[in-house]
């Protein structure tokens, strides 16, 4: 009995293996747009045309999907295929759920469209015709309903690559075209036959191709299945940018400019970037302290915006353009009788500076009406001296030869002015007397100017001091003189006078009377 029993047992748990299914669960999405993965299904029982899969997939919930098959898939069953269903379970619950087949007899299709509650399915029945259902296998289920039929796509192997990656760099300077960097890329089956790309996206093209990233996604398909090869275009400058300067930088030591004021005359130019002197960087500078004559440098440096960088030094001659300052009178005065002013007389009134050293050799007369000349008149000068940089200065002066022979001045009584140290006479006064003796002499004068004036400072003192002066008759130049003479005032005072000599009057008429009485008694 007991055997009998481990016999039933065994038999029943054959059965049951033989009966039994195990599934496996797909936990991602496809790849692709066809979910139906064909190595999971299998015959069901002894019919060639009955199917099952032993595989459970996931899907979207509450999307809609649809199966399509080709009439040529159920050839078998094409004719009655509408009043067949498949059996598709949902899962997590489940429940199996029968959909019935709709016939599209312009298209020669069969569809089912369904939204499942669930979140993976699992196919217990499909019909299909094994002997017709071979390549290119048009079986497939998608997201999206029968309206969006798009074509037999197969499944896609989830290790399948859809999308390839590339980038190829570019140099701003030698850009290339859309059409040669497409020469680069190209498609073909696995059996190695080239086919057709299309380019579906491109921000390249149409741009100004600046230093940047741009991108070029190719489509190919084949077997229905499209994949892209999407391409980065890189855009680079590799150029850096270019320092110059226009002629070669010079400043003059009398108006040294700060550092800063050098960039400006750097031109900055860049093949992409607008730069100017502002961007300069100083990195080397021995300018700045500089306050000699000589030849100094200053290093500037910039970077475009693509991190490309120029370092260049520049020479700055600082040099000397201001020749000595001669300091000095205008004006020399000396008399006909003097002893003549030589050039080293002349010379020795002046003194010679300079911002860097004066040649002492170059100091000089370079023009010279005086030429020791005593004769009466006035006599142009100049005086040159040159800085050991070559710079030259002049200064004119003016050298008055006056004649103090007297006659020779034609100066008469007329001519002579007197006055107490009191009665002080202006310049004014001493030109307005002058214009009115000479009008008086019926000579009409212009121009009239003190040359030469001894009066000025000692008009407060006794003496006889001359004012040697200038005027115009007819347009030709007279010299003329006058004497001032300053006499001292008497302490007599006629009015004292005046007021006295009645009182004495009295005191004698007195003194008479007096003495004729007393002769009497």
């Amino acid at each position: 009995m007991k055997k009998i029993f481990i016999f039933i047992t065994l038999v029943c748990t054959g059965f049951m293996i033989v009966q039994g299914r195990s599934y496996a669960r797909v936990e991602t999405l496809p790849i692709g747009r066809n979910y139906l993965d064909l190595t999971t299904f299998f015959e069901f029982g002894n019919d060639n045309n009955l199917y099952y899969s032993n595989s459970e997939f996931k899907i979207k919930r509450g999307s809609t999907y649809t199966l399509v098959m080709s009439k040529n898939a159920v050839l078998t069953w094409y004719d009655q295929i509408e009043s067949l269903e498949a059996d598709i379970t949902n899962i997590p619950s489940y429940n199996p759920i029968s959909y019935t087949y709709v016939k599209d007899d312009l298209n020669q299709r069969v569809y089912i469209e369904f939204t499942p509650d669930a979140d993976y399915l699992l196919f217990e029945r499909l019909y299909v015709d094994a002997a017709n259902l071979v390549a290119p296998y048009e079986i497939i289920l998608y997201e999206g309903v029968y309206a969006d039929f798009f074509g037999y796509e197969p499944y896609i192997n989830p290790n399948e690559e859809l999308k390839y990656y590339g980038q190829i760099k570019v140099d701003y300077d030698h850009l290339l075209t859309t059409e040669t960097i497409s020469s680069y890329v190209s498609a073909q089956t696995p059996e190695g036959l080239s086919i057709s790309k299309d380019i579906s996206h491109d921000t390249y093209t149409s741009s100004e191709k600046l230093p940047g990233q741009y991108e070029l996604i190719y489509e190919a398909s084949h077997n229905n299945i499209t994949k892209q090869y999407i391409l980065s275009v890189l855009v680079e400058d590799l150029t850096a940018p270019v320092l110059s300067v226009s002629e070669p930088i010079r400043v003059p030591l009398s108006n040294k400019v700060d550092v800063n004021t050098l960039r400006t005359l750097i031109t900055v130019t860049d093949n992409v970037d607008l730069l100017n002197y502002q961007h300069l960087s100083i990195i080397h500078d021995t300018y700045t302290g500089a306050t000699s004559v000589g030849t100094y440098e200053i290093t500037v440096s910039v970077s475009d915006l693509s991190s490309n960088q120029t370092s260049q030094t520049f020479s700055v001659e600082l040099y000397d353009n201001i020749g000595p300052n001669i300091k000095g009178p205008s004006q020399l005065y000396l008399y006909v009788g003097d002893t003549p002013l030589s050039a080293q007389d002349i010379l020795s009134y002046y003194q010679f500076t300079d911002d860097v050293a004066v040649q002492t050799s170059s100091i000089h007369i370079s023009h010279d009406e005086y030429a020791l000349n005593q004769n009466p008149g006035i006599y142009l000068l100049t005086i040159s001296a040159t800085d050991t940089s070559g710079n030259t200065s002049t200064k004119d002066i003016y050298v008055h030869v006056i004649d103090n022979r007297g006659p020779e001045f034609n100066v008469n009584e007329t001519y002579i002015i007197t006055t107490t140290p009191t009665e002080i006479k202006s310049e004014d006064d001493i030109i307005t007397w002058l214009s009115t003796t000479l009008e008086d002499e019926g000579i009409h004068a212009t121009n009239i100017s003190i040359d030469h004036n001894e009066y000025e400072l000692r008009a407060s003192k006794s003496g006889s001091y001359y004012v040697y002066m200038n005027y115009q008759v007819d347009d030709q130049t007279y010299q003329t003189r006058v004497l001032i003479d300053v006499v001292e005032t008497s302490n007599f005072n006629m009015l004292y006078l005046l007021g006295v000599l009645p009182i004495a009057g009295v005191i004698l008429t007195s003194i008479h009377i007096y003495r004729k009485r007393k002769i009497k008694i």
